[in-house]
């Protein structure tokens, strides 16, 4: 995260094609994920902010619809 790099490329690179409201809720839970382990205690969120945010990056119902079509991950077949 410290690198100049876009924050994009820290995504797992089969992601590449997903809708952009998917990447971005991605990256929006990344921040947050960094807000959290800030190396400073004091500087970190309360639990409840954390709900707060995390609610906030949430996709409305219909747009979950469409990326729920593409999986995350592909079932590995075992054999």
């Amino acid at each position: 995260m410290s690198s100049f790099e876009p924050a994009v490329n820290i995504l797992d690179s089969r992601l590449r094609g997903f809708p952009d409201q998917m990447v971005q809720e991605m990256l929006q839970t990344l921040g947050i994920a960094m807000f959290c382990v800030n190396s400073v205690p004091s500087e970190r969120p309360a639990m409840k902010e954390v709900v707060a945010l995390l609610k906030e990056v949430k996709s409305p119902p219909e747009e979950m619809g469409k990326v729920a079509q593409q999986p995350l991950i592909k079932p590995v077949s075992h054999g």
